[in-house]
């Protein structure tokens, strides 16, 4: 079952699901985004791809104590390059889109 999973919203995605399959995090490196990094692979048998553009607010320090897992994998990619993300969306039953711009206006 496919899911998409924006500014916190479940669409489409049970719980049994999420706790056997692999999940794409972006912003995984920021603050809100690495606290569920950390929950997810210390709480679940999931396999985790943190993508992350790293500025400002992003800081790998944040991921450090499950960066070891062999279920944790780490990509720096800017999202808004398509191409460099697309091929990665399909291979994922959810998707936890936990991006800032920077600007919380805009994001809102």
């Amino acid at each position: 079952m496919q899911a998409a999973i924006a500014a916190g919203t479940i669409t489409s995605c049970n719980q049994d699901e999420i706790m056997k399959t692999r999940l794409l995090i972006t912003g995984g490196a920021g603050f809100i985004g690495s606290a569920l990094v950390r929950h997810l692979l210390t709480t679940s048998d999931v396999v985790v791809v943190n993508v992350d553009k790293l500025t400002y607010s992003g800081n790998l320090e944040a991921v450090s104590a499950v960066q070891d897992s062999p279920n944790y994998h780490f990509e720096k990619v800017d999202i808004c390059f398509r191409r460099d993300i697309n091929f990665l969306y399909s291979a994922f039953c959810c998707l936890f889109d936990l991006t800032e711009t920077g600007n919380l206006g805009e994001n809102l």
